[in-house]
């Protein structure tokens, strides 16, 4: 019989850190799940410390060549048995009910594809540098929180329905690095919703050798093009890059806000269309056009006015008569700054 949870986790040099990793998966309160072990043919110890376990919920699979992370992940994906993946790291830490909580959304929520948890980023010595927090309440939550670049999903803190990754093609390899976003995108685009359990279910460890941190340009590129591809699919182009703007918060270069308003309008009038939404997108978007005006009106006034205008808001008279001041006041700091 198939057990109900498939905890996927591919492996690559990972024998200092990883029994950290499988003992979380061993001590949790939900029984009905198999540990996949995908070892991208590690150079060092790792197969030896998985087999060292001997339990039967543990399977070991070997890459005889090392294939890199998300072939390896899509492996495992398609060998897995359970109804629902959860995804973990080789340097993550899973609570104990990680997966009850995420088994019981996923029960009880058929729309939701995806479920994540609050996240706790701690150094080698277990201390909490930073926690990723938040929640996706409704469809048009999810999907704006993916064109504003802001999902609260940590990959290594998700679990989602296997048979509907699979039937996507499971995760994008030529966007490695932001396949985990690409994924959250295409199953939006079937409508699909997300949750976020609101309790810390993970604790995820940094450090520099991770992949986000040596090659984070890298990431932000590939990021951009999935998120392109992702609004062009239901729109234009002129609205996807649009849409990416809002994900980098870019409101100075170049001072074209009624352009970016236009491509705007025409992005939340072809994703009501597509999606069959009502006003609430609309809503969400406008309020971080705003906050975007807000956080730019010192640099470029004209063009901070004309987008709280769009959103619905007005810039205080006081504010824009400071405006220029201030603006004075940083290059003198500036100027002062590289000579003196």
């Amino acid at each position: 019989m198939s057990p109900k949870v498939t905890v996927l986790l591919p492996v690559y040099d990972g024998a200092e850190l990883v029994r950290g990793a499988i003992d979380s998966v061993l001590a949790q309160t939900f029984a009905d799940f198999e540990l996949l072990v995908v070892d991208d043919a590690s150079p060092d110890d790792s197969v030896a410390v998985v087999e060292s376990y001997g339990d039967p919920r543990i399977r070991l699979l070997r890459n005889e060549r090392n294939l890199g992370q998300v072939p390896t992940t899509n492996r495992g994906l398609h060998e897995a048995r359970g109804e629902y993946v959860a995804r973990i790291d080789q340097d993550d830490v899973a609570l104990p009910t990680r997966l009850e909580r995420q088994v019981a959304v996923l029960d009880a929520e058929l729309d939701v594809a995806v479920v994540g948890s609050w996240v706790d980023y701690v150094d080698d010595r277990g201390r909490i540098a930073s926690s990723l927090r938040g929640t996706i309440d409704d469809f048009p939550q999810f999907l704006y929180l993916l064109l504003a670049n802001a999902l609260p999903l940590a990959h290594s803190a998700v679990m989602y329905r296997r048979e509907e990754v699979l039937a996507l093609g499971g995760y994008d390899e030529s966007v490695a690095l932001a396949e985990d976003m690409d994924l959250w995108r295409r199953l939006a685009l079937h409508r699909r919703e997300g949750r976020v359990v609101p309790e810390v279910l993970l604790r995820y460890l940094v450090h520099r050798g991770q992949q986000s941190h040596a090659r984070g340009s890298e990431q932000a590129e590939r990021n951009r093009r999935s998120s392109e591809r992702f609004v062009a699919s239901f729109s234009t182009a002129e609205a996807a890059a649009a849409a990416w703007r809002l994900a980098t918060l870019d409101i100075d270069p170049p001072r074209d806000a009624s352009a970016y308003t236009a491509a705007l309008d025409r992005l939340l009038a072809d994703a009501r269309t597509h999606f069959e939404l009502d006003e609430r997108l609309d809503h969400l978007v406008k309020a971080h056009v705003a906050r975007m005006a807000r956080r730019g009106w010192r640099s470029d006034m004209t063009s901070a006015a004309e987008l709280a205008s769009w959103a619905g808001e007005r810039i205080p008279a006081a504010t824009r008569f400071a405006a220029p001041l201030l603006r004075g006041v940083r290059k003198a700091r500036g100027y002062h700054g590289a000579h003196g």
